[in-house]
């Protein structure tokens, strides 16, 4: 059991290779305590497998009306750290990997815990990173990869009751 992260996060995982955005859905979820720590309500459907950020029903259907956005290194880092301390958990969509021109994504959650800001990768899950510079780090890692991108995507969400 990794003590770095929150209790809701520790016995997820990703199913799927194709599953990190609804990985990344039920993550919120949990965290709100909106679904069991040990449900997977979207990673067992094989549709929504290869979902990305642009189907956010399940978000929705909790109340969570989500909205994503790209922004420079330090504005996404500023909005990550007004969201977090709110007692939100807002998702990143950062380069994994790259083979030839294909270019493997993945999503991880912000979270504040323990005093920390964290970067959580939840399908181990693991703390990807801490602190505003070591989310820095990850973060400019993707932007010096692809330099004709220079935004980080970024998935945040409003209580709708």
């Amino acid at each position: 059991m990794n003590e770095d992260l929150p209790e809701q996060l520790r016995s997820h995982y990703q199913l799927e290779n194709a599953s990190c955005a609804v990985s990344g859905f039920e993550s919120v979820a949990k965290l709100h305590g909106l679904i069991a720590p040990d449900a997977f309500p979207l990673q067992s459907d094989p549709t929504k497998q290869g979902m990305g950020f642009d189907d956010t029903s399940f978000l929705l259907s909790l109340c969570l009306l989500a909205s994503d956005t790209h922004l420079a290194r330090d504005i996404a880092l500023d909005r990550i750290e007004s969201e977090t301390s709110d007692g939100k958990f807002p998702l990143v969509s950062l380069l994994t990997g790259q083979a030839g021109s294909t270019l493997y994504w993945h999503i991880f959650v912000c979270a504040q815990h323990g005093g920390d800001l964290l970067l959580i990768d939840p399908a181990y899950p693991k703390v990807q990173a801490q602190q505003r510079a070591g989310l820095a780090a990850e973060f400019q890692r993707t932007l010096d990869a692809i330099p004709d991108r220079q935004m980080i995507h970024l998935l945040t969400y409003v209580k709708t009751k």
